[in-house]
């Protein structure tokens, strides 16, 4: 129960600091991403939490993950870790779906894993 309740708190505590980095404050983060939340929940109901996946991880969009972290380490460095440890388990969700060679797994892992 706290891998689905209490972290699906700090993941969304988590997006509203990235709102607030971005410039949009006095805004709660949940009535921006409850609609993309929602229809997650409604997508795993419907097809189980591995074919539920999309995302650049599951695309292995090397772009938009390289990106991301870039944001992430020049704004938010506190969250880079959790963003790259994240990244990792769900690479672990688009290799069972089938999404992710074995080359691509092994190459997103080992680019997550630099410092």
């Amino acid at each position: 129960s706290v891998m689905a309740s209490n972290f699906l708190v700090t993941n969304i505590n988590m997006s509203s600091a990235v709102l607030s980095k971005a410039g949009i404050k006095d805004i709660n983060a949940y009535d921006i991403y409850k609609g993309i939340i929602a229809q997650t929940l409604k997508n795993i109901d419907k097809n189980g939490s591995i074919e539920a996946l999309t995302g650049p991880v599951e695309r292995n969009d090397m772009e938009t993950i390289s990106s991301h972290i870039e944001h992430i380490k020049k704004h938010l460095p506190e969250m880079e870790t959790f963003y790259k440890e994240a990244s990792k388990m769900t690479s672990k969700v688009a290799k069972e779906k089938g999404s992710l060679t074995h080359k691509e797994f092994t190459d997103l892992n080992r680019f997550l894993s630099k410092k």
